[in-house]
């Protein structure tokens, strides 16, 4: 990575051209950095892809029912990651009265995914220099990093 985020996985920060690893207090130069995040990709996308996928499906033993995306990238790599069924409803907006009691997938702001039974975020973490583009499929998994299921209650 050319530009690595200001805040990466919480433990790489960069300050001009010299990153440091906040776990370990260590410098880092770009090339160490970026082989720590594809490190980190990897043992995401294979923990996803087995035991964590297997147990969120015991543990919420729910089926996504519908997602939000205006991507169609986004909702081809969520297929393809197994996160989502084929055939898996998706919408581009959608009201709160398509929400009540649903497993919704995507990014909600709260006022709606409290309208869900159960929520589960995707976050995508790119580089500057990609944002405001459209991302490949390919791009997508790359930099999918955070998955992550929510019970939303307003109080």
């Amino acid at each position: 990575m050319s530009d690595l985020p200001k805040y990466h996985h919480d433990w790489i920060y960069q300050e001009g051209t010299k990153c440091i690893d906040l776990k370990y207090g260590k410098t880092l130069t770009k090339e160490e950095a970026d082989a720590q995040i594809a490190a980190y990709r990897l043992k995401f996308n294979n923990i996803y892809n087995g035991y964590i996928k297997t147990q969120r499906s015991d543990m919420n033993n729910r089926p996504i029912d519908l997602v939000i995306t205006k991507y169609p990238n986004v909702y081809q790599a969520l297929i393809e990651l197994g996160i989502v069924a084929e055939g898996t409803p998706n919408f581009a907006h959608v009201e709160k009265k398509d929400l009540y009691g649903k497993h919704a997938c995507g990014i909600l702001p709260h006022t709606l995914s409290s309208q869900c039974d159960l929520f589960t975020e995707i976050h995508i973490s790119m580089p500057g220099k990609l944002r405001g583009k459209v991302l490949t499929v390919e791009e997508v998994k790359k930099y999918m990093d955070c998955v992550s299921s929510y019970k939303v209650t307003k109080l």
